[in-house]
């Protein structure tokens, strides 16, 4: 299975995190704090990406809070204040045609595919009715532990009777 990379609320972070008045970026220097969720599969890189931003950018501070989705999730719904959330293996790609998806997906893994992805959350970004639509849909997706080891014991309980049949067969043979 491909890692799949939410970038929900990347517009968000320049916008109101960065204090954009909605004015020409060259005009006002970036300034501020990004609050960044993240999964901590992600650490390197995205440090790595925020320390870039950080230098390219000397006004804004970037803060990250790395855990697993389902920690950050719950989080947030508690009100915690997050500009960017990015979650491993669990997005759908949004597609404003369906109305389907949960975020923004990359592969491969370069800048120009990222910065595509940006590219489609700023644009949803600008359609408030399609942003908070994408938003609910991201938060109320289930990734919680339940749905993960449901899916284990599943294929748990498969292996074991595909191992019985295989025993009988085998015991047959003999």
């Amino acid at each position: 299975m491909r890692s799949r990379i939410l970038v929900l609320g990347v517009v968000a972070a320049f916008l109101a995190a960065c204090g954009s008045s909605g004015g020409t970026a060259a005009a006002t220097p970036l300034s501020g704090t990004v609050s960044v969720f993240a999964a901590a599969s992600l650490s390197a890189s995205f440090t790595a990406i925020g320390n870039s931003f950080q230098g390219a950018n000397p006004g804004v501070t970037v803060k990250f809070n790395y855990a697993g989705t389902p920690t950050l999730v719950t989080q947030i719904e508690q009100g915690a204040p997050a500009d960017v959330f990015a979650s491993a293996d669990t997005i759908k790609d949004y597609d404003p045609v369906a109305s389907k998806g949960n975020g923004f997906t990359f592969t491969p893994y370069d800048p120009w595919q990222f910065y595509a992805a940006v590219v489609r959350a700023a644009e949803t970004y600008r359609h408030p009715s399609l942003w908070a639509s994408l938003m609910k849909r991201a938060m109320t997706e289930d990734v919680s532990w339940t749905k993960s080891a449901q899916r284990y014991l599943n294929l748990f309980n498969t292996a074991i009777a595909a191992r019985r049949e295989h025993r009988g067969l085998a015991a047959v043979v003999d």
